[in-house]
């Protein structure tokens, strides 16, 4: 298994800087699924904690940005895949309650979770492995959400009823 390396402050080695363009997009894009997701539930107990979980998906961007950028490393344009994830998730969800919507994000966060920790001690980069281990507990802690607080939060209609996708524009980049 090869390591994800680099030099420190300065140049990033290619792999190591496409490594952290990816943690960086997909936070973005973790938070932008959070944020349309919290727009179109009923629940306003849950919707809080969704639009939680988004900002905690776009701080966790913003320490890669702030990688990337001390490197001279261009972060990824977001808008146009932002665009068309989001309408795919919608579908993908809509006909689906909100507590199936809820364990469809629970297991997504799970995964990601268990991928960054299979990938933390291939990351040969000091700052970069920090980050990541920075970033894990609060993956896991939107994992285990659902099946700790979440599921007490649901209503009756929340577990049979279908909610809506929102397709705003996606939110700014993470340096505002």
């Amino acid at each position: 298994m090869s390591s994800i390396r680099s030099t420190g402050p300065g140049p990033a080695v290619p792999s190591v800087a496409r490594a952290a363009r990816i943690f960086y997009f997909a936070e973005q894009l973790g938070g932008v699924l959070y944020r349309r997701f919290a727009d179109g539930v009923d629940n306003e107990d849950v919707q809080h904690a969704l639009h939680g979980f988004g900002s905690d998906e776009y701080r966790h961007a913003d320490w890669y940005l702030e990688w990337l950028l001390d490197r001279g490393v261009e972060p990824p344009r977001l808008e146009s895949v932002a665009n068309r994830v989001a309408p795919v998730a919608s579908r993908l969800l809509a006909p689906r309650s909100l507590e199936e919507q809820l364990r469809l994000f629970s297991n997504g966060e799970a995964t990601a979770a268990r991928h960054l920790r299979g990938l933390v001690g291939r990351i040969s980069d000091p700052s970069l492995r920090a980050i990541v281990e920075r970033t894990i507990p609060a993956e896991q802690g939107h994992a285990d959400w659902l099946p700790g607080v979440g599921h007490r939060m649901l209503r009756d209609s929340d577990r049979t009823r279908g909610t809506w996708f929102s397709v705003i524009r996606p939110a700014s980049p993470a340096r505002r």
